[in-house]
């Protein structure tokens, strides 16, 4: 498994967590109204615990599979796949900023246009590394 597999995979495992801990942090605030919600703290704690996830992972895996961390040299193919991987998930930025675009334009709250974008990117994020694996695994889907 080379350094961009490793890497799309701890993705894998702590874009959910960041989700989840958003959402764990929004739970009290979802019996207000939306216009009385404080969603900063919760997006920048889903962000730090992605970071946090992403260490512990990679220290986690690196503890269980010790040459885990061994530098690869990027060859045609990584580059490759990682810019097709970004080409198949553009959808979901476009997407979100469209979307958070057009929610700003109906004066929407601005939670609907934060979550938006949050969740856009985390989706992104995902997808990429899904991708990224996928791709690795069964060949470029060109």
């Amino acid at each position: 498994m080379n350094k961009n597999q490793r890497e799309a995979s701890v993705q894998l495992i702590a874009i959910p967590i960041s989700v989840v801990v958003f959402f764990i942090l929004m739970w009290g605030e979802f019996s207000k109204p939306a216009s009385d919600y404080e969603f900063v703290w919760p997006i920048l704690w889903a962000i730090v615990a992605s970071v946090m996830a992403s260490i512990l992972v990679t220290i986690g895996f690196a503890m269980i599979f010790p040459n885990w961390l061994e530098n690869s040299i990027k060859d045609e193919r990584d580059r490759r796949i990682h810019s097709l991987g970004k080409d198949y998930t553009m959808g979901f930025y476009v997407l979100g900023s469209v979307l958070a675009l057009v929610f700003a334009k109906l004066e929407l709250d601005y939670y609907w246009i934060a979550l938006t974008v949050f969740m856009s990117a985390s989706m992104a994020n995902f997808a990429h590394s899904l991708v990224k694996l996928l791709m690795y695994r069964f060949g470029t889907f060109e």
